[in-house]
């Protein structure tokens, strides 16, 4: 217990007020920090409390009043995690969207076509197009000039270099189908000079079947040009 002896504090003011000769008012101002602590069963609470009594020494009937200095209401925290139930009807859009998204992966798969699926007499049709195309010049019938010369080339360098020779363009009847598309000529008035791929394509692979070719792609990869 802390005692206060009011009349030493009032005697210390009233000589101060008689040696200053001022006329003031005059009080004792008690201040205490109480220490707070306490188990709510929920949490510690730590907390400090300051309050003040003043005590006027220059009257002589007063009221004692308590003034707070520092009170501010405390609480006890508690985070309580709760798992809401799954809403059916986004479960269901989301396992839809999953559904379609796998169903179009497997569409995809079965029926895309990569470069080892195509035919290989259909690839070679396709790279004299791709190296070709803006010389060769499509029939959509077939107009066979009778009577004519016949003269075979070894390969389409060799109609192209003619075709260059004689001003006169590469010709050959359209498909929609590439394997229906073999054969590759010019005519130049009465001469016909050829060049059937359909043939060449065949006597390659007939060479394919030597031991020291394992593949008729990688042979028809290594050669260097369209020549037979």
């Amino acid at each position: 217990d802390v005692q206060i002896n009011f009349w030493e504090y009032k005697s210390i003011a009233d000589e101060i007020i008689k040696s200053l000769k001022v006329n003031m008012p005059t009080k004792l101002s008690v201040v205490m920090n109480v220490d707070i602590k306490a188990d709510t069963g929920e949490g510690l609470i730590d907390d400090k409390l300051t309050q003040m009594i003043e005590i006027p020494l220059d009257l002589n009937q007063f009221t004692i009043s308590k003034k707070e200095i520092t009170s501010e209401p405390k609480t006890v925290e508690k985070t309580i995690r709760l798992e809401m139930p799954p809403n059916g009807n986004k479960l269901t859009i989301y396992y839809s969207i999953i559904g379609v998204l796998v169903l179009s992966f497997i569409l995809l798969l079965l029926f895309s076509t990569t470069a080892e699926d195509i035919n290989p007499y259909v690839k070679e049709i396709n790279n004299l197009f791709k190296k070709y195309g803006n010389r060769f010049v499509a029939l959509l019938e077939d107009n066979s000039i009778q009577n004519l010369s016949i003269y075979k080339v070894n390969s389409v360098d060799d109609l192209v270099r003619l075709s260059d020779e004689i001003g006169k363009p590469i010709i050959y009847q359209y498909n929609k189908n590439p394997m229906d598309i073999t054969e590759f000529y010019i005519i130049d008035n009465t001469i016909k000079y050829t060049f059937n791929q359909k043939e060449c394509f065949e006597q390659k692979r007939k060479d394919a079947e030597f031991p020291f070719v394992d593949k008729l792609e990688d042979f028809l990869a290594s050669a260097e040009d369209e020549s037979c």
